[in-house]
């Protein structure tokens, strides 16, 4: 399988990782995760969503985030908040909580609890791995914030890997 190819045809550029011919299995494994937590993330440009959420807010036995949400949307609205601005707002803030997951990944370690127990013996770091076709572990997830902004939506690539660094 070419995979230089491969990573093409998922919308990469392989030359931007560094990669002249062939591109490790692990790193089109990376940008494809990558690519698909983006998907969550609300594009700046989409606005339907907002008036889903504040209408699902009012309805009998929603969840409490979902009323929440849907109350603060109305507020933001209320207040002469722009749809386009909201979408924007969100889309930040959701790519930074994004931003924040995907360093933990990378660092593998249970810093935050360590640090507030003292006791860094008492509390394991972790991994998060690829598996194999059996579903054993194969390689390390890390390096994933080099993926960012390669990975990222059309329009939403600007910056995004500058703010990692």
């Amino acid at each position: 399988m070419d995979r230089f190819k491969l990573m093409k045809e998922l919308g990469a550029s392989p030359e931007s990782f560094g990669f002249k011919e062939d591109v490790p299995k692990e790193d089109i494994d990376r940008f494809c995760l990558i690519k698909e937590l983006w998907s969550s993330i609300v594009s700046k440009d989409d606005t339907s969503w907002i008036d889903i959420y504040i209408k699902g807010s009012q309805v009998s036995g929603a969840a409490n985030y979902i009323k929440r949400f849907g109350r603060h949307l109305s507020h933001m609205r209320s207040v002469g908040m722009s749809d386009s601005d909201i979408a924007e707002v969100i889309n930040i803030s959701q790519y930074m909580a994004l931003s924040e997951v995907i360093g933990v990944i990378d660092m593998g370690v249970a810093s935050k609890a360590k640090s507030k127990v003292g006791k860094s013996n008492e509390i394991s770091d972790f991994g998060l791995f690829f598996c194999d076709e059996k579903g054993n572990p194969s390689c390390w997830v890390g390096y994933l914030h080099e993926f960012m902004e390669e990975s990222a939506p059309d329009g939403q690539k600007e910056g995004y890997v500058d703010q990692l660094t």
